[in-house]
């Protein structure tokens, strides 16, 4: 769950708002922890709102069922991570990405590459301003680029090993 946007009003440092929104961003694998969750945030707004004599509305601005990716191209990409000899966990992201949209229509998977001291250069992720080393970016598209080479059957990933520094 994450809470990244907070608008105030009125804005003003030392008044107490009279008005506060903000958006939830929940993701979990399973609908049904999302929809728990949701209904658990809920009431606790509605508590909180009860204590304080005040009023709560809310409303979902979008969901998207969570999808599995495919195991193939999940194994290959761990594959050709590890063939580099590159450190690779699997994650479960919940990212809407053109590949969470495409994934029930062809076989899909994401690449994640670290950050800058594993967090994004001064707090800025999914903007045009977002940094990364070099070096993480070229490990990604090594990864993709021999994942996709494997699947194909152009290159297995034993030749990968065999090739890499």
């Amino acid at each position: 769950m994450t809470v990244g946007r907070l608008q105030v009003e009125p804005n003003f440092p030392s008044t107490i708002p009279n008005l506060a929104r903000f958006v939830v961003d929940l993701r979990h694998p399973e609908t049904e922890t999302l929809d728990r969750l949701e209904d658990e945030i809920s009431a606790l707004c509605r508590k909180a709102a009860d204590e304080h004599a005040a009023d709560v509305g809310q409303r979902r601005m979008m969901g998207v069922a969570p999808i599995e990716f495919d195991h193939g191209c999940v194994a290959s990409v761990a594959e050709a991570a590890r063939a580099l000899g590159l450190p690779h966990r699997r994650m479960v992201s919940g990212a809407i990405h053109d590949a969470s949209l495409i994934g029930g229509i062809v076989p899909t998977a994401m690449i994640f590459v670290p950050k800058h001291d594993g967090i994004s250069h001064d707090g800025i992720s999914h903007d045009e301003v977002e940094w990364m080393e070099l070096a993480h970016l070229e490990a990604g598209c090594n990864v993709l680029l021999h994942a996709m080479l494997n699947r194909s059957g152009i290159v297995s990933i034993g030749e990968i090993a065999k090739r890499s520094p």
